[in-house]
């Protein structure tokens, strides 16, 4: 199977999704894994690494700035806010190349 995986954030947030990568590589699956540059690792032979076109920095330039959510109590609601901004921002942006792989069909 082909898997399309794509992370955003941390070196905390990257980490989980290399070792998901590492695993479904050796379960004979072709990944392809999108993340950012600083986080990238020696990748398995089934595994395709696309570097995206942002840092850690820029990650933080929007996650610690929201325009949405900040003034609710809720802290919930603030980290939508997080997630909308770095969705809206950054990784938005990038789905016509990510388009192009044309995983899964």
């Amino acid at each position: 199977m082909r898997l399309l995986l794509i992370t955003v954030g941390s070196r905390g947030d990257a980490e989980p999704y290399q070792a998901l990568a590492d695993t479904l590589a050796e379960g004979g699956h072709q990944v392809e894994f999108f993340l950012q540059p600083e986080h990238s690792f020696p990748a398995k032979k089934q595994v395709t690494l696309h570097p995206l076109p942002f840092s850690t920095s820029d990650f933080y330039r929007y996650a610690g700035n929201p325009r949405y959510g900040q003034d609710h109590e809720n802290p919930r609601v603030k980290f939508v806010g997080v997630v909308a901004e770095v969705v809206s921002q950054l990784v938005l942006p990038l789905m016509e190349d990510v388009s192009k792989l044309r995983v899964g069909i």
